[in-house]
């Protein structure tokens, strides 16, 4: 199926940095031709950039020490944001937690939430969550990615149009008004947005570094999520405009005061 063949290409080139057409047709069994089309399309999507008689990632690639380093940023406000988010989960929900470092830290403030089923293709999230008693736990298979720690490929994405969540749970490398919810690559963005579309509600959670950033892949409109948690309130723009638009706003600052 070429939309999964163009998912591996993708994270083949963003761990390799920078290949050959030469070397994709050998790898993936191709013609020259062929990677060269699949190549024009991942550029089309932002995925990657071409480069005479090649590809190279659009970004910097995150190693597995990276992603540890990305945990650790800001880890402080990360956790507190997962205890906020986790308070919004009741019992006996279906939920998707989706991939990243902040989503992570919802799953430990969920050990006394009872009956509760967590859907996910985050590695971490899986690993967190084996630890909660009495949950039922569906991982999302597919192929490894180091950049996003977690496993995708577009037939699990067809997989999750069987599901339907009382909650999702996602992160975001960028939100602001203009360019919405973004995320680093295609893939990681139709995961998303299949999400959404499957959820009641959407809650994102971004720490205040997110806030007027615009990442590669946008995955919905700013308009189109529920609820937004963070550790501080966004500016004074994106406030209002959640405001005016319905979207719940749940801050470490405003939780402090109550």
């Amino acid at each position: 199926m070429r939309l999964d063949r163009l998912s591996r290409i993708e994270n083949y080139i963003m761990q390799q940095e920078h290949v050959s057409l030469e070397n994709l047709a050998e790898k993936f069994q191709l013609s020259v031709n062929t990677a060269r089309r699949d190549v024009i399309e991942l550029e089309k999507r932002g995925c990657i950039l071409r480069i005479r008689g090649g590809a190279m990632a659009k970004g910097p690639i995150r190693s597995p020490e990276e992603i540890d380093t990305r945990h650790q940023k800001n880890a402080d406000a990360k956790r507190v944001i997962g205890s906020l988010a986790a308070k919004l989960v009741q019992p006996g929900q279906t939920i998707f937690i989706d991939a990243g470092s902040t989503t992570r830290n919802i799953v430990p403030h969920l050990n006394k939430t009872p009956d509760i089923t967590i859907i996910t293709s985050s590695v971490n999230v899986l690993v967190e969550a084996t630890r909660l008693p009495g949950i039922t736990l569906i991982v999302l298979g597919g192929e490894y990615s180091a950049t996003s720690d977690s496993f995708h490929s577009y037939t699990s994405i067809s997989d999750m149009e069987n599901f339907n969540f009382d909650l999702a749970f996602l992160g975001t490398t960028g939100l602001s008004i203009d360019g919405g919810l973004t995320t680093a690559t295609f893939m990681e963005a139709a995961i998303k947005a299949t999400a959404m579309r499957r959820a009641k509600e959407t809650v994102v959670v971004a720490d205040q570094s997110k806030f007027g950033i615009r990442s590669t892949s946008k995955f919905a409109n700013l308009s189109e999520a529920s609820t937004i948690v963070s550790d501080h309130a966004p500016s004074k723009e994106i406030t209002a405009y959640c405001q005016n638009g319905g979207i719940q706003l749940i801050t470490a600052e405003a939780d402090s005061m109550l």
